[in-house]
């Protein structure tokens, strides 16, 4: 999902699935629409990005990263509360409740695969450390892998993202969508100023480890990646600036600001981390957060010291624009209502 932080923290929480919300009603037929906004529909070729279910309803978007391993962003599996500007992390969802659906038109109702273990940082704040990995319960039958990027992104580069979210218009959807040609804007910390098609200024306030590209996702698409010209995941979807998603910027989770975690949660899983594909040059790498603490099955939350600058307030997703973060969630038709779906609204704005 995708978080807006203007949004009011309960909607946030049910956009996010969070395991105590209700279950979401099943959408008629003339509801469904596309995903992505202005997006294409994805092919088997996107196969590694996955629809994570909970309680046998979508919930978030998500990249298998190795068999067993699913990257996705934290608000998709940790409570959050959205009453200040970056939200809090809360409680995290059970691991096994957390299943994982497969293919273009994923049937939330067939996981083929359960949660087993989470991994995140152990950082409260919902800026800068909206990421996490699910450990499955086993390895998924011919996985369709996707290799992270751990190298420093730059802004400029050219970028793609894929989710099951909604197109913008409030409406849930019926499959798998991706949009290419966008590019990354802004890599934070920075003051990026968006504007929109009729000339609008918005500033947003891109956090210490994370992305922002120019209208991308929606609710939905929460957790899912965003890919570089060469296939690598570079971040996940987080946030938004408010509760639209048309003609409005996207925040991204940076990879790169959280090495640490994503290599424990590689080496928890006993299957190698792929070839990083390399990092345009753009100077040395994001620092690392400090090794992650690890805690029983169901969740594992690493500890990392003070996030380097690309993390310093990565949380559930958060941007800086005007407004709250509010996560895409589990209660997609939920969260759809409320303009919270499947993306947090950024710091200012959270989808």
């Amino acid at each position: 999902m995708q978080r807006n932080i203007t949004i009011a923290g309960t909607a946030l929480l049910l956009a996010c699935g969070s395991s105590s919300s209700g279950t979401a009603p099943t959408p008629l037929a003339s509801e469904v629409d596309t995903r992505i906004v202005n997006g294409v529909p994805s092919t088997t070729a996107d196969d590694a990005v996955v629809m994570l279910t909970e309680g046998g309803q979508f919930s978030c978007t998500g990249t298998l990263i190795a068999p067993n391993l699913v990257i996705t962003a934290r608000h998709c599996v940790t409570d959050i509360d959205e009453s200040d500007e970056c939200g809090t992390f809360t409680t995290d969802h059970r691991a096994s409740a957390i299943g994982i659906a497969l293919g273009v038109h994923a049937n939330q109702g067939r996981p083929v695969a359960k949660g087993k273990q989470l991994f995140h940082e152990n950082q409260a704040s919902g800026c800068s450390y909206d990421i996490a990995l699910i450990l499955l319960d086993q390895d998924v039958p011919g996985a369709v892998i996707s290799k992270v990027r751990l190298g420093v992104t730059t802004a400029g580069e050219a970028a793609s993202t894929v989710g099951y979210g909604d197109n913008g218009s409030g409406r849930l959807t019926n499959g798998r969508y991706r949009k290419d040609g966008i590019k990354i804007d802004a890599v934070g910390a920075a003051a990026y100023v968006f504007k929109t098609k009729r000339g609008q200024s918005m500033p947003v306030d891109v956090r210490p480890g994370e992305l922002l590209t120019g209208e991308s996702t929606c609710f939905g698409d929460s957790g899912g990646p965003l890919f570089d010209s060469t296939g690598s995941i570079v971040g996940v979807t987080s946030r938004g600036i408010d509760d639209s998603c048309i003609d409005r910027p996207s925040v991204f989770s940076d990879t790169a600001s959280h090495s640490a975690l994503i290599r424990t949660a590689f080496s928890a899983a006993g299957h190698p981390l792929p070839d990083e594909a390399p990092a345009e040059d753009a100077g040395s790498p994001a620092p690392a957060p400090s090794p992650p603490a690890t805690t029983p099955p169901a969740t594992t939350p690493s500890t990392p010291s003070t996030p380097a600058e690309p993390q310093a307030e990565a949380s559930a997703g958060c941007q800086a624009a005007p407004g709250h973060l509010s996560p895409f969630g589990s209660a997609l038709g939920i969260v759809l209502a409320v303009g919270l779906v499947a993306r947090r609204r950024r710091a200012q704005a959270s989808r």
